[in-house]
């Protein structure tokens, strides 16, 4: 079994990546940092990245549809300038380490990439809980409620689905669901 430990791992209070004997899959743990004074989970993640300049844009636009689908936590594209002044853009995957290589492979037969760089990261996770608020008669929101392992409230936001979804039906600006959803909830509005 091979361990690889980010910073001190003499006690369980930070997380490692653990492969599994006799295979090249890497499962991590779950551990609790603190951070000035909060505390938060900290996990391993997978960071999958490919760079590609030669790819059709709804070619692109499946594969990291496809790749939400198959495991990916969370997926960001962003605008590069390739060899020879071409346009591309870096793709970059966050997903559990037990789901790389299927999202590694993905990569590979979706796009036109001919190359994936993986990494394994630390990351540092609130909670998250929903509550629903009620614009109206027929319209509620989902907000969702980050907390530090202690209970103590880091952010709060308004699901986006939700807010365009009101903002077609109703007309409202979108910007306006948001604030409403995010007052109502602050007023104890939530049901």
């Amino acid at each position: 079994m091979t361990r690889v430990c980010l910073g001190e791992c003499s006690d369980l209070s930070r997380t490692a990546i653990h492969q599994v004997p006799g295979s090249t899959s890497f499962q991590s743990s779950v551990a609790i940092q603190q951070l000035d004074g909060m505390k938060f989970s900290s996990e391993v993640v997978a960071v999958i990245e490919a760079n590609i300049d030669d790819c059709p844009p709804n070619v692109l636009a499946y594969a990291l549809e496809k790749a939400l689908m198959e495991g990916a936590l969370d997926i960001s594209v962003l605008p590069a300038t390739m060899k020879k002044g071409r346009s591309g853009h870096l793709i970059t995957i966050i997903s559990r380490p037990e789901d790389r290589r299927r999202l590694e492979q993905l990569l590979l037969v979706e796009t036109s990439t001919i190359g994936v760089r993986t990494h394994f990261v630390e990351r540092l996770v609130a909670e998250r809980e929903f509550a629903e608020v009620k614009l109206n008669d027929a319209c509620f929101v989902r907000v969702k409620i980050a907390r530090d392992q202690t209970g103590k409230i880091i952010n709060i936001q308004p699901e986006h689905a939700d807010c365009v979804a009101i903002a077609q039906q109703t007309g409202m600006p979108l910007k306006e669901v948001f604030e409403k959803a995010l007052s109502l909830y602050g007023a104890g509005g939530k049901t």
